[in-house]
C-alpha cells in the first residue's frame, strides 16, 4: 500500500495534473484527463484513479481556476 503524501507533495503533484488539465483545452473532463495519462505512461509511472483526479479537482478549485485559464488564454 502507498504511503499517504505530505501535503506539500500532494499540492506538487495536483498542480502538475491541474497544468495537464488546462491543456486538454475547454472540452476537459477529468475521464479525459486520466485517459490522456494513461496513454502517456501516467506521471512519473503514476496514473491517479478518477477518484483521485475527483478529489483533487475539488480541494484545488480546478472548475473556477480552469475557466480563469481559459480567459487568459483566449
Amino acid at each position: 500500500m502507498a504511503k499517504p503524501l505530505r501535503k506539500r507533495d500532494q499540492e506538487g503533484r495536483a498542480e502538475l495534473l491541474f497544468a495537464a488539465y488546462c491543456g486538454l483545452g475547454v472540452t476537459r473532463t477529468l475521464r479525459s484527463l486520466r485517459e490522456s495519462l494513461q496513454l502517456a505512461g501516467g506521471t512519473g509511472g503514476w496514473c491517479p484513479a478518477i477518484s483521485t483526479l475527483e478529489k483533487y479537482s475539488t480541494l484545488y478549485d480546478w472548475q473556477r481556476r480552469s475557466v480563469l485559464f481559459d480567459r487568459r488564454v483566449m
